[in-house]
């Protein structure tokens, strides 16, 4: 089933077979009075879901079973030592990860919620590396990403024991190229790629643990379009999409990048340049989420976009 949240706080249950609303609840609405905020979920394995936004009130958890809502703050009973959630992942073993600006990470175990924090320690060089979270992802082996403010990447698995941290050194030409992490994303070989806030696309090739990096040239229109990438998708053919904050959306295969921008004389043009996610389909088109166009989907066949903006 899909999962759905407003903005003003209303969330919803979409049957995936109907496509009826068959649960909305007005908890949230109702405790802020339908304030706007920037709300993201996470379902977990469960069908339990976890909202939060980068506000100051923490993140809430809402038991699809019992349909009871619970509130998890700094003052709450499960305790979180930040009220500023940035995201939030499920581990394989089933422990919810919840990154916050200035907290780290709060691990919480459902059986029970019991609370354990993974915090920055500045005499442990094996410890998180900074305690500002901005992107965290799981890849194919289980492995927790976790991309920080302006202090590299830090990731964890259950058989190591403590993080390893990977960094932007200038006295070591072939460490992290940049160190302010946005977007995760994991090819067919197991390989990462990474967006940075300002240093461009990243590629990470594990087997031989070397950094390859591309960045906007504006001499060259098949380079990257902007060093500021927010959206990361590979799709079924393996093809590389991204989403920049002013530079549009970016089609990479391996050789060159191909550019998708806005162009007010054409209407099926990409309806905005700030592509803030991505997504593939069952029938490979690719939904777009704006930063202030709306929802654009893509027709590859046609090679159009198509726009859903509110008040059509």
């Amino acid at each position: 089933n899909m999962w759905i949240i407003h903005q003003n706080g209303i969330f919803e249950k979409l049957d995936r077979s109907t496509l009826q609303i068959v649960f909305r609840s007005y908890a949230l609405h109702d405790r802020f009075h339908g304030q706007v905020f920037d709300y993201n979920l996470m379902v977990d394995a469960d069908s339990d879901v976890w909202m939060f936004s980068d506000r100051n009130f923490g993140c809430f958890y809402f038991n699809s079973a019992t349909r009871e809502l619970v509130h998890m703050n700094r003052d709450s009973k499960v305790r979180l030592n930040s009220n500023i959630v940035k995201k939030v992942v499920q581990d394989d073993q089933g422990i919810i990860w919840v990154g916050t600006e200035n907290g780290g990470v709060n691990l919480i175990d459902k059986n029970g919620f019991h609370v354990s924090n993974l915090l920055n320690d500045e005499e442990d060089d094996r410890s998180l590396s900074e305690n500002s979270i901005h992107a965290m992802f799981k890849d194919s082996e289980g492995i927790i990403w976790l991309g920080t403010y302006k202090n590299g990447i830090s990731y964890y698995h259950q058989n190591i024991f403590r993080f390893r941290i990977y960094k932007h050194q200038r006295s070591k030409p072939g460490s992290l190229p940049f160190n302010d992490i946005n977007a995760f994303a994991e090819d067919q070989h197991g390989n990462i790629w990474i967006g940075t806030n300002g240093g461009g696309l990243i590629y990470f090739n594990r087997a031989d643990n070397t950094f390859t990096k591309y960045v906007h040239n504006p001499a060259d229109q098949s380079s990257l379009s902007n060093n500021v990438v927010v959206s990361l998708l590979i799709d079924h053919e393996n093809i590389l999409w991204i989403g920049t904050y002013y530079g549009g959306l970016n089609r990479y295969d391996g050789k060159k990048f191909v550019r998708y921008v806005h162009d007010p004389a054409n209407p099926r043009s990409l309806g905005d340049d700030n592509v803030w996610e991505i997504r593939e389909d069952s029938n490979h088109n690719l939904w777009l989420g704006t930063l202030k166009g709306g929802v654009d989907v893509y027709d590859r066949k046609k090679n159009e976009f198509y726009h859903y903006r509110s008040g059509d």
